[in-house]
This record gives C-alpha cells, sequence and structure tokens, in this order.
C-alpha cells in the first residue's frame, strides 16, 4: 500500500493506492482526481496486436515489391480470398478482395484455362503441392504471367 497526496486548489487530499497486478493511472484535474486501473493483459495484447500490425504490413511490403500475391480457395464458397498483392495481379479492387471461381477462369487467356484448372485438380485428387503458369488478361490489354503453386492445407 502506497500513501500519497494530491494538490487541488492549493489543499492536499491524502489517498491511499493500493498495487496488485494492474498499472494505475491517476490524472488530476481539479477539483476531481480520476484513477484508471489497466489490467497488465491489456497492455500485452495492446502491444500484440501492435506487433501483428507491423507484422502484416511488413508481409505486405515484401508481396508488392517481389510482385507475389497469396490467397485461399474456399471450396464451399468457390472463391478465391486474395491479398493486397493477389488483387493488384488480377486487378480486383482491394476493398472486396474476393474473386469467384468463374471471374479467375475470366481473367486467364483462354487457351490457358485447362492449365489453370490444373492445380485444383490435382489437389482436389489428393496431392499435396501443385504448380502451374499461365497468362491473364489486363484491363488495358497486355497480357501477365502468372506462376501459381497450391498447397493443401
Amino acid at each position: 500500500m502506497l500513501a500519497f497526496s494530491a494538490m487541488t486548489d492549493n489543499a492536499p487530499i491524502p489517498f491511499l493506492l493500493a498495487i496488485s497486478d494492474a498499472f494505475l493511472l491517476a490524472v488530476f484535474s481539479s477539483p476531481m482526481i480520476y484513477f484508471w486501473a489497466v489490467h497488465p493483459y491489456v497492455v500485452a495484447r495492446n502491444r500484440t496486436e501492435g506487433l501483428l500490425k507491423k507484422e502484416n504490413q511488413r508481409f505486405a511490403m515484401a508481396q508488392r515489391v517481389g510482385q507475389v500475391g497469396s490467397w485461399e480457395f474456399d471450396l464451399d464458397m468457390n472463391e478465391f480470398d486474395l491479398s493486397e498483392e493477389a488483387c493488384r495481379i488480377f486487378d480486383v479492387s482491394p476493398q472486396s478482395p474476393t474473386l469467384s471461381y468463374q471471374r479467375y477462369l475470366d481473367a486467364i487467356i483462354p487457351d490457358d484455362h485447362e492449365i489453370a484448372r490444373q492445380v485444383r485438380t490435382e489437389l482436389l485428387a489428393g496431392a499435396s503441392h501443385a504448380t502451374v503458369v499461365y497468362r491473364i488478361l489486363n484491363p488495358a490489354g497486355g497480357i501477365k504471367w502468372v506462376r501459381e503453386s497450391g498447397e493443401k492445407k
């Protein structure tokens, strides 16, 4: 137990603080004294969330610099959940980073549809890993080469 006194309107106000496993913050504002207790788990969670946010930013930067996107394919919904870089590759808005399987195929040059289907077919047939290379058309009419590697979870 710690004893403190604070000054408000030039008059001392004694008070006691019981400190266990919580941090105690005090703000003195005449004529009131406000206290907030912050538990160490809250502080640790905030620190962890900050570190996670920083790591996500690094991951996004690494994908952008390397021009490597990532995505997960949801078999039940028949759609892709795209990273920011995968959104750029497939010209999809990052605000709605999902891509239906049909829209995915529509982006691919028709001659390469069977090649692109190969990854999905191999993974559904039991393969743990599959890789293919195909071409997609961008809205300006240019061609992008995509090397896709799939891994079964």
